[in-house]
């Protein structure tokens, strides 16, 4: 993807809101800035910021009791899309008041992790929302596993400063805690998860540490390593001006470039088969070997931000005149990707215009607007 232009700040006046070459910017400058993108159409959608890591420059008071242990919410979450609008928890056919205003959340197996306006991260299993911590500010908020039952991010409640703070849904507790430095210099996000295995950058380096594989020692991955997204072994990751994909955390079993996906943010299938990268069209590729998947999508603008199964992935469609992006009408679709077609699950949410003022949040971990 290109930096973070935001669905919701979407204006017709292009030179009022032209984006910003932030490829330019990262590859002179001597940081390493990730980048997140939820939709740029035809350069009509506004630029969040030109910025990309969690700077970790303040601090958070109270700490998060225990969650509690979890219920599962009904319905199986792995099945169904979700959005946040208005106030309220769209999934599964209902709409749930959880008294909080979100920003952004993530989906795991037994429910739902959301960061809300005041940075406090809550567990949601189909209960009282649980606090469970302080989120630090930034594009990348939180990451989860939908498939499993973890979530991360990076932390300010933590004693000892801040950390990477990894919870485990079901088990209804806090796993680890990986403390890491405070101030200017330092900047930290968590990428990805993939059961008990998460993935973060901390200032120029990117460490991943599993609860089974790792002990209490996190590894350290090559220079200029961002990873992506991870699903069942598998990752999809950005090193140099490459997008590629392996097999486990290392490259010693060989990899795959993804050639034509330079976009720096996708959604990889629970199987880890299928890699999506956020564009102005939706785009399928296989990650054995980069071949594209065709998937025709009805809409003048689409893209794809999460997978439902292996094969079902949960669109992002505009309708609409592309010139004019936000008069442009937005649905969240449901396609099956082998045999082609998709389904509107959420029928009209309004235009672009419509939706900044609705706070739309989607399970990415990243803020909209």
């Amino acid at each position: 993807m290109t930096d973070l232009p935001t669905l919701l700040h979407a204006r017709a006046d292009r030179a009022q809101f032209a984006p910003i070459d932030l490829d330019a910017v990262v590859r002179t400058g001597e940081r390493r800035v990730r980048r997140r993108r939820l939709a740029t159409y035809g350069g009509a959608l506004a630029v969040a910021g030109a910025v990309g890591a969690t700077a970790l420059l303040g601090g958070g008071s109270g700490t998060p009791r225990a969650v509690d242990p979890a219920s599962p919410v009904p319905g199986a979450i792995a099945q169904h899309a979700s959005w946040f609008l208005d106030g309220r928890l769209h999934h599964d056919g209902t709409a749930t008041d959880l008294g909080l205003d979100v920003v952004t959340y993530v989906r795991t197996s037994v429910g739902f992790v959301l960061v809300d306006t005041d940075d406090v991260v809550w567990s949601w299993t189909g209960d009282d929302p649980v606090r469970v911590g302080l989120a630090a500010d930034g594009p990348q908020r939180l990451a989860g596993d939908s498939d499993g039952t973890t979530a991360a991010w990076v932390d300010l409640t933590g004693e000892t400063g801040p950390g990477v703070r990894v919870l485990d849904q079901a088990a209804g507790e806090v796993s680890a805690f990986f403390r890491i430095g405070a101030g200017p210099t330092r900047e930290a996000m968590v990428t990805a998860v993939d059961g008990d295995r998460v993935w973060w950058r901390e200032g120029p380096r990117s460490l991943t540490w599993s609860a089974a594989q790792d002990a209490g020692r996190p590894q350290r991955l090559a220079d200029e390593t961002t990873v992506l997204a991870a699903q069942a072994g598998r990752i999809v990751y950005e090193i140099g001006t490459e997008i590629r994909t392996a097999a486990g955390i290392l490259e010693n079993n060989g990899y795959e470039v993804l050639d034509d996906q330079y976009r720096d943010v996708g959604a990889l299938s629970t199987d880890g088969g299928l890699w999506s990268a956020d564009d102005e069209r939706v785009g399928v590729v296989r990650t054995s070997d980069g071949e594209p998947v065709p998937l025709d999508v009805d809409a003048a603008f689409s893209t794809g931000y999460e997978w439902l199964d292996d094969d079902t992935l949960v669109v992002l469609a505009g309708d609409g005149d592309p010139d004019d992006g936000g008069s442009m009408t937005a649905r969240i679709l449901v396609c099956a990707v082998t045999e082609g077609g998709c389904t509107d699950v959420s029928g009209d949410l309004g235009t672009f215009e419509d939706l900044e003022a609705g706070d739309l949040a989607l399970p990415v971990g990243v803020e909209l607007g």
